[in-house]
């Protein structure tokens, strides 16, 4: 049983921590690729943290062009973190513009 609890304990240390959903918010800050080694940021709200997507994880396009249009026409969105760190913030999974229903 002892074996079993601490595979348990490692597997839940090492993997990602479960996604969670984040918003509705607006877009207050939004820095493209070339300031960040390769991951757009983004800042929602007042000035809460930063949150970052990779360049080269799928659907960064989509997100990206989500996140500019939410900044420039004052849509929230709302964003899945993937549970990891990018760039020295929060990485986020998936991005939606406006409010769920």
């Amino acid at each position: 049983m002892k074996k079993f609890i601490g595979f348990v304990t490692v597997l839940a240390l090492s993997s990602p921590a479960l996604a969670a959903q984040v918003g509705p918010l607006p877009v207050t800050a939004l820095r493209g690729t070339g300031l960040t080694s390769g991951c757009a940021k983004f800042q929602v709200g007042g000035a809460g943290p930063w949150y970052a997507m990779s360049d080269g994880q799928q659907g960064f396009e989509q997100n990206y062009a989500l996140l500019l249009s939410a900044a420039t026409t004052g849509q929230q969105i709302t964003f899945t973190l993937s549970g990891t760190t990018l760039c020295g913030d929060k990485g986020v999974a998936a991005v939606m513009i406006g409010v769920e229903h």
